[in-house]
């Protein structure tokens, strides 16, 4: 019996890496050119947020320095005043701001560009999902935003990114590991 719950225990983390490997996106290395993600804000979202990084002088790796610019814009064709509009870059722990600016509040228009301009550094190993928004709230349950995220794989030697949130990884009960794009469940210790 001990014998087949370890043959399966290692079929099943074969077939996790197998996965891993061959379907989850792969990561760039970051080269010494700027890159530029977009916004997935939905069609009917007036917002539109694009994140620049500028290029690394040397290969990029644990305690690289960057520059940071998130740009909001609203459609040409939008020609109404957004209110109470927030623009925020989100750092994660393993960033660091070293100067510059992470927030903003006020109107939005289709004649200005908003530009939050940041330089960063990155402090720490690990896996960091770096969010930059805008929104603006007509009423509690009534906004237009536009999101982005880009995850950057940090080690000592060098730093890869993708666009999107950062997989996380789980250690299930059974001692298997999975990776997940979303939160774990919160787990209820208190049932028995």
């Amino acid at each position: 019996m001990r014998t087949s719950l370890t043959v399966l225990a290692i079929a099943a983390v074969v077939v996790i890496a197998f996965v891993a490997i061959n379907y989850l996106p792969k990561q760039e290395t970051l080269t010494n050119k700027p890159f530029t993600v977009e916004s997935t804000s939905s069609p009917s979202s007036p917002i539109s947020v694009k994140l620049i990084m500028s290029a690394f002088s040397e290969t990029p790796k644990l305690g690289s320095e960057t520059d940071l610019s998130v740009e909001v814009s609203v459609h040409e064709s939008y020609d109404k005043t957004l209110p109470n509009a927030t623009v925020k870059i989100d750092l994660p722990e393993g960033i660091i701001l070293v100067s510059g600016d992470t927030e903003w509040t006020g109107d939005l228009t289709n004649e200005k560009v908003v530009t939050l301009n940041a330089k960063i550094k990155f402090g720490r190993v690990g896996n960091w999902t770096l969010k930059s928004t805008a929104q603006s709230y007509f009423t509690e349950d009534s906004w237009y935003g536009g999101t982005t995220e880009v995850c950057f794989s940090v080690s000592e030697d060098k730093i890869s990114m993708k666009k999107g949130k950062c997989p996380t990884q789980v250690i299930l009960p059974s001692g298997v590991q999975e990776t997940r794009t979303e939160p774990p469940e919160p787990v209820d210790e208190s049932s028995g």
